[in-house]
């Protein structure tokens, strides 16, 4: 079966084969691929949202819903993180401007809104809101991330940012802002008006949505 997907890639393109073809590529057409496709993983008719969903899911809980092993389940991280790093490359080698939230927001959604468990990000620009760099704060559990602040802005220092957006992602799939949400975004408003770096905006990606705490108001305008 896989000389028969390798021949179709070298005639037809990768571009053409299926989400389940280019996965058997990966693990060597290994028997083990179908327990990849319970739950309706990769069916017919959710192709695209599907293997986004898989995309999303950690080392650990790839492993263990593929019955894979560490090689097998290494071999499908590598190969999606290729595939991000491509659909991104452009942006980094071109400095991205946030003219407003919804810039941000697109930023963001690309690695966070299918995600099932939770991220924080820091992206940090310059004077002229042009991102200049971003990390990966922290990964938590699934309701929850405990964040220290002066790890976002000791980060915002060394790159000598003038402001900082962070974003995380509620794995619910739903934006609304939580009381603890709420409370950390003014504890990193209130830090980065003390070192002079300021917090231009907390956003909350959701699935297909988002929230925007400057857009609520709830930063302060003259931040930027």
């Amino acid at each position: 079966m896989k000389n028969q997907i390798c021949e179709a890639m070298e005639r037809y393109g990768a571009s053409n084969l299926s989400n389940k073809q280019l996965l058997t590529v990966l693990l060597n057409g290994n028997k083990k691929l179908p327990a990849l496709f319970e739950e309706n993983y990769l069916s017919d008719s959710t192709d695209q949202l599907d293997i986004l969903e898989i995309a999303g899911l950690t080392f650990d809980e790839l492993k263990s819903r593929g019955k894979l092993t560490d090689s097998e389940t290494a071999r499908i991280v590598a190969g999606i993180e290729i595939g991000i790093r491509v659909a991104t490359a452009n942006e980094r080698k071109e400095r991205i401007k946030i003219n407003d939230p919804s810039d941000a927001a697109k930023l963001l959604q690309k690695r966070l809104q299918f995600l099932t468990h939770e991220e924080l990000v820091a992206v940090l620009l310059n004077s002229k809101h042009e991102v200049i760099s971003s990390r990966l704060i922290s990964r938590g559990a699934l309701t929850s991330s405990i964040v220290d602040p002066r790890e976002i802005f000791s980060y915002a220092l060394s790159k000598h940012a003038c402001f900082v957006i962070v974003g995380h992602n509620h794995p619910s799939g739903h934006s609304s802002p939580s009381q603890e949400d709420e409370v950390f975004t003014a504890i990193l408003e209130a830090a980065g008006k003390i070192l002079g770096i300021y917090l231009l905006d907390s956003i909350i990606i959701g699935r297909g949505e988002y929230y925007s705490f400057a857009e609520a108001g709830k930063v302060d305008s003259n931040n930027d």
